[in-house]
């Protein structure tokens, strides 16, 4: 910047201490060709011997004139020789920052120099205008009336600068002492004062010397700010029993105070258990509060004398019961005022008390009580009195108390009179037996134990010689019979008698009988319910008859009830149970008749049997109806139609079976019935003229009469919804004799085969069930009704999996083949291609446009699978040409592509490779180096579809290449293998 030219006077001032001042009129640089003043400039002073203050502060001040968007700043640098030299500097120190208004604190660095320099620095952002700086002056304090007035470290006390001066306190004081062990404790300082009113900082700890480090204060207000100053430190003590010394003093920063210390005392200890003394004035366990005075107090010793404690019902520590139930402290004493209890065998109570600092008891240091609250005596009472008895007679002692504990009741009685003392000792549920007839004595009492006495008690026990009844004595029968059973819908009767001690009891002496009657185990006496009997003088004993037949089912039995009433009026009674059985009826077969008489030949014919069970044991489909049949004159000695079947339950009484007729012309029957109600047969039942049946002697109308006909029947009468057509050596022959070659055909197809010696064994068509599927997904070929003879079968190959499932048992529908192939009686042909597979004698081969099972004598056969698989190859056959692989696996079903699959290719040179898929196809590519004929497998699996394998051929050239060619070779096999590969190796 460019200076202006001015006179610069300099007049030292008398200040407080050294002063510096410049009168000026230092402006920018003003262009007067322009018009207009530089942005920015500087002017520096010369160097001022002020003298230097090391204790008080230096200011620098100036006046200034700012417009609007203009601005002066200052800088110094001090030294104590010129010329001065070194950075200017701002009151940080360095020369980043700058003094930006006046007056300002200069950094104390420049204090306990003598030389000081001032640069101000102008700018403006307008050009127009100009700052102007008019004087500037650097003076010092000589005394304070601040710390501000003072240099760093100093504090103006009395208007003087001084070094700091220590902080003082009085004394610390800690509460709570004695203190539970654990808990915190608070250390207060007491009268603290500083000169400086500094901050001030409270330490404590357990050396002489706490500070910052070692400080064992974890709360409390350790510091503040000034006075009056209120400070405290809260730390944890020890557990334990013991007195520790603490040490605290206080820091302003700069200097600590003299160090004060306090001891206080840890009590980590519970008091020792209570003793108890008495309860209610029983002084000796066990316990028993006997007063009837509403309370129930517990007294017990006191071993601490600042100890206090609590009752509860549960074994807890004295801070978890309620205050409610406080017990009262005495100098030495304990007393626990439970309230009102209600009279019981058994309390527990717990005592369990703290000491002053609050040392809860543990729960195995608690003191437990067990008492019992009990004022009213016991109740002992007899059973066996107040009727007549027979010698022997025993009465029983029942000892009772309102709190229920016979255990703890002592019981004394005497028999001599109603007068005499009790002193022979009996238990609870003991007897005391009399034998003499006539009044006998029996006086007792009883103690608890609470001590309460029962008043003496006394009864009379009377000894008669009542009727004996024995199991021998009851006794009963049917409608004049001796037995104990009878059947249903029969009137039963019931006998009774009995000895007394003149003999045998006499209806005519005095004696009368009652009975009562109920089913066994039921409980109730509702049969017969204390009706009287009647004498029977001749077989001297009492007797009922029943007055209603018997209405239970079978095997029901009854209990009896006999009770005879002596010449005193005293009576004794006796159970029987099972006196009376009630037996079954057996079930009765009433006819035999046909349902649909006029049957034709290979009809269904119906046979009813009518069974009637009259006790109901057995009804409806519970009852087992079995049925025979001949033809007239044969039941007994000759050839059966039907050898005891099972009939069926139809309706009503009627049971029924049926059966398709066979036999020709106008036969005959001789019919049977035996029904079984689970307990017994019924007889046997023959009828002869059952209504005959009309049957023609030409049932097929081949003209051949039925007795000659060996083929009943055409392919029409096959049941299926095919057009079969049977030949027999290949031409339509309706009486054949011997040994032929019998063929089904479909549309001109054959699809089963088989030989039959017609001489020995008849062919019945309406017993043949044939079925053919040969358009869809999978072929399949059904025969029932020729089981036992040995046939060959031709399977559509739809699918052509080379997969065969055949069930080898007896079937009506292909249905009837599981999913899996893998149930019994199920065989699965994995091989069955041209060179076929043999397994258990049956042979299953492929025949190009159909599959051929042979050796079957059940047959079900359907191909196997879920999933399809070609293979071809493409590229030109030719050495060192590629060529190109492809394999189809797909969905049997759908047709769609099966992702997720793995697919593998091998040949004889290279062993088993992975294939690519591209989303629709696998493939494969390679080279052959040499000419031939070659082989390759494929084969693919997947984890819920069919595994399946295949194989192809090719040639190779060794000629050139056709420039075009196009060989697609190979095969589409469809295979299907459930957990199966059929060739399938892995690299």
């Amino acid at each position: 910047m460019k200076k202006t030219t001015t006179t610069i006077i300099i007049t030292l001032l008398t200040v407080l201490i050294t002063s510096s001042v410049s009168a000026l009129n230092i402006t920018l640089y003003y262009n007067e060709t322009t018009g207009l003043y530089d942005e920015s400039g500087d002017y520096t002073s010369s160097a001022d011997n002020y003298g230097g203050s090391p204790l008080y502060a230096c200011v620098i001040e100036w006046e200034e004139d700012t417009p609007s968007g203009t601005d002066i700043t200052m800088q110094l640098r001090s030294g104590n020789a010129e010329p001065l030299s070194g950075d200017f500097i701002g009151p940080d120190g360095t020369s980043d920052t700058y003094y930006q208004t006046s007056p300002s604190i200069a950094n104390s660095t420049h204090n306990s120099n003598t030389y000081i320099q001032w640069k101000s620095f102008l700018t403006t952002t307008d050009t127009s205008i100009t700052p102007t700086l008019y004087n500037a002056t650097y003076w010092c304090y000589s005394t304070c009336t601040s710390d501000l007035n003072c240099n760093a470290g100093l504090y103006c006390i009395s208007n003087e600068c001084v070094p700091n001066t220590a902080p003082e306190m009085v004394g610390i004081t800690d509460s709570p002492d004695p203190i539970k062990g654990g808990t915190s404790i608070t250390i207060t300082a007491n009268g603290v004062t500083d000169l400086q009113d500094d901050t001030l900082y409270l330490y404590c700890g357990t050396t002489t010397t706490p500070d910052s480090g070692n400080t064992i204060c974890a709360g409390g207000t350790t510091s503040d700010t000034g006075d009056p100053y209120n400070l405290d430190c809260t730390f944890p003590v020890p557990t334990d029993d013991t007195t520790h010394t603490v040490y605290c003093r206080l820091y302003d920063g700069t200097v600590y105070s003299a160090v004060n210390s306090t001891t206080y005392t840890t009590d980590s200890t519970p008091p020792a258990a209570v003793t108890i003394t008495s309860l209610d004035g029983d002084i000796a366990s066990p316990y028993w509060d006997t007063s009837d005075n509403s309370q129930t107090i517990i007294y017990a010793d006191r071993p601490d004398s600042g100890m206090l404690c609590r009752w509860s019902t549960t074994d807890i520590p004295y801070s978890s019961i309620s205050s409610s139930n406080d017990c009262t402290m005495g100098e030495d004493s304990t007393q626990c005022n439970l309230g009102s209890l209600s009279q019981s065998a058994s309390y527990t109570y717990h005592i369990s008390c703290s000491d002053a600092v609050g040392n809860d008891q543990s729960t195995a240091q608690n003191t437990g009580i067990t008492f019992g609250v009990d004022w009213t005596e016991p109740s002992t009472y007899v059973s066996g009195t107040g009727s007549y008895y027979v010698p022997g007679h025993e009465v029983i002692f029942h000892e009772e108390d309102n709190i229920g504990t016979p255990a703890t009741i002592l019981t004394w009685h005497c028999t001599s009179d109603l007068g005499c003392t009790p002193v022979i000792e009996i238990d609870n549920l003991e007897d005391v037996t009399f034998t003499e007839r006539g009044t006998n004595y029996l006086r007792w009492y009883s103690k608890d134990a609470a001590g309460n006495d029962q008043p003496a008690q006394g009864v009379t026990v009377e000894i008669n010689s009542l009727p004996v009844i024995t199991d021998d004595d009851m006794f009963s029968g049917v409608e004049g019979s001796g037995d104990f059973t009878g059947q249903k819908g029969q009137k039963a009767h019931f006998y009774c008698k009995g000895t007394d001690s003149n003999g045998a009891v006499d209806g005519n002496a005095g004696y009368s009988a009652k009975i009562w009657l109920r089913v066994s185990g039921s409980g109730t006496w509702d049969r017969v319910n204390g009706v009287s009997m009647t004498w029977d003088s001749a077989n001297n004993r009492f007797f009922y008859n029943l007055v209603s037949p018997i209405t239970d089912s079978y095997n029901t039995k009854w209990d009896m009830m006999c009770e005879i009433t002596d010449d005193l009026n005293e009576g004794a009674n006796h159970t029987k149970n099972n006196v009376f059985t009630v037996v079954n009826t057996p079930p009765n077969v009433d006819e035999i008749f046909v349902g649909y008489p006029n049957a034709q030949k290979f009809d269904n014919q119906r046979w009813k049997c009518a069974v009637v069970d009259y006790d109901d044991q057995h009804s409806g489909n519970a009852m087992e109806v079995i049925f025979s049949l001949a033809e007239r004159g044969y039941l007994i000695s000759g050839p059966l139609l039907l050898d005891n079947v099972t009939m069926t339950w139809e309706s009503g009484a009627n049971y029924y079976y049926d059966r398709i007729v066979l036999e020709d012309g106008d036969t005959h029957y001789d019919a049977q019935c035996l029904a079984y109600d689970g307990v017994e047969y019924s007889s046997m039942r023959t009828e002869l003229d059952v209504p005959e049946h009309i049957v023609s002697n030409d049932w097929d109308g081949d003209g051949v009469s039925d007795s000659a006909d060996s083929l009943e029947g055409t392919g029409a009468d096959l049941d299926t919804a095919l057009s079969v057509t049977i030949k027999v050596d290949g031409i339509v022959n309706n009486s054949p004799r011997g040994s032929h070659t019998v063929t089904f055909e479909d549309n001109g197809v054959e699809f089963v085969r088989f030989t039959n010696d017609f001489d020995t064994n008849e062919l019945l068509t309406p017993w043949i069930i044939v079925d053919r599927i040969a358009t869809g997904e999978k072929g399949s070929v059904l025969v029932s009704g020729l089981e036992g003879i040995s046939k060959t079968l031709r399977i559509p190959k739809l699918l052509g999996s080379g997969l065969i499932c055949l069930k080898n048992s007896s079937v009506t529908s292909i249905s009837e083949i599981s999913s899996g192939c893998d149930e019994p009686d199920e065989i699965l042909f994995a091989n069955c291609g041209i060179g076929g597979e043999t397994i258990g004698g049956i042979t299953c081969i492929d025949k190009t446009t159909y599959y051929e099972v042979s050796g079957v004598t059940h047959s079900a056969v359907i191909e196997f699978g879920n999933a399809r698989l070609e293979v071809w190859s493409e590229g030109t056959y030719w050495q060192l040409d590629d060529i190109f692989f492809y394999v189809n696996y797909t969905n049997s079903s759908s047709g769609a592509a099966i992702t997720g699959a793995d697919c593998n290719i091998w040949f004889d040179d290279t062993g088993w490779n992975d294939m690519a898929f591209d989303g629709t196809l696998h493939n494969y590519n390679r080279t052959f180096n040499s000419a031939g004929d070659r082989t390759y497998n494929v084969s693919c699996t997947h984890a819920t579809y069919t595994n399946l394998t295949v194989q192809d051929s090719f040639t190779i050239s060794q000629s050139a290449i056709p420039e075009f060619s196009v060989l697609t070779l190979g095969l589409g096999l469809i295979a299907v293998l459930i957990g199966l590969v059929i060739i399938r190796k892995r690299r």
